[in-house]
């Protein structure tokens, strides 16, 4: 009965910690990775100094490991290393990374596309309307057709038409 109960807490357990676990990247100090976000990104939070990085344009980060000493010698980081985490904030998503150093440049991510699997809802407060709606909505607007001709209003001397809208 209690070897059940040990194995039934260490399943639990075991589960727990797969569901909480980031995804993760590799990245070499010879290949910089980029990351795709599937949205425009609002933040990138970069946990340590030893990962540096940019955001190089409205949907993509670049990282790579900083070394102080960035010389051919071999002092720098062991295999699997866990370097930091790393936290994108999207316009509706977040996303979190755990990236490890690997030695072989072959092994290194060169370009990581986000899913929308690995990401969680997130409301962030600054946007109003995402980018993707704004566009949908101006597509739908420009392929309606016309409801009104020629609308016409006097007033003050001024008279002012607007056609087809």
């Amino acid at each position: 009965m209690k070897t059940r109960i040990f194995l039934i807490i260490c399943l639990i357990t075991g589960i727990a910690v797969h569901l909480s676990a980031n995804e993760k990247i590799y990245i070499n100090r010879e290949v910089t990775t980029h990351i795709v976000m599937p949205e425009n990104i609002k933040m990138v939070d970069i946990s340590t100094t030893k990962i540096i990085g940019n955001q190089c344009t409205d949907n993509i980060v670049r990282i790579k490991p900083y070394l102080e000493n960035d010389s051919i010698s071999s002092e720098g980081y062991k295999e699997n290393e866990l370097l930091g985490t790393l936290t994108i904030i999207g316009e509706r998503h977040i996303a979190q990374y755990d990236i490890l150093y690997t030695e072989s440049p072959d092994c290194a991510s060169t370009i990581y596309n986000v899913s929308y699997n690995e990401t969680q809802s997130y409301i962030n407060p600054e946007v109003s309307m995402p980018m993707a709606e704004i566009a949908r909505y101006a597509w739908a607007v420009y392929g309606s057709r016309r409801k009104f001709n020629q609308i016409v209003s006097d007033k003050n001397g001024i008279r002012a038409y607007i056609n087809n809208i």
